[in-house]
């Protein structure tokens, strides 16, 4: 590897490294999903609510025979 690609290496895992330390805004809810919704639902997504970014940190699903429980669902804010 050439120094501008550790050099630039170095910034990034500078930049992970302070998101990591820093104290994060986490929101727990519920809601309720389609089963389109779910086929096409991508966890990389970032979702925007309450004016901020958010990722989703957990799921869970349950599905039963003839109906899809509410999702919960664990967001963590993102810059």
């Amino acid at each position: 590897m050439d120094i501008d690609t550790l050099s630039g290496l170095a910034k990034l895992h500078t930049r992970f490294r302070e998101w990591i330390e820093r104290d994060k805004l986490v929101v727990t809810g519920k809601a309720h999903f389609t089963v389109l919704e779910l086929h096409e639902f991508d966890l990389w997504d970032k979702y925007c609510t309450l004016g901020r970014r958010f990722s989703i940190r957990t799921m869970n699903v349950s599905l039963k025979k003839n109906r899809i429980e509410p999702a919960e669902i664990e967001l963590v804010e993102v810059e």
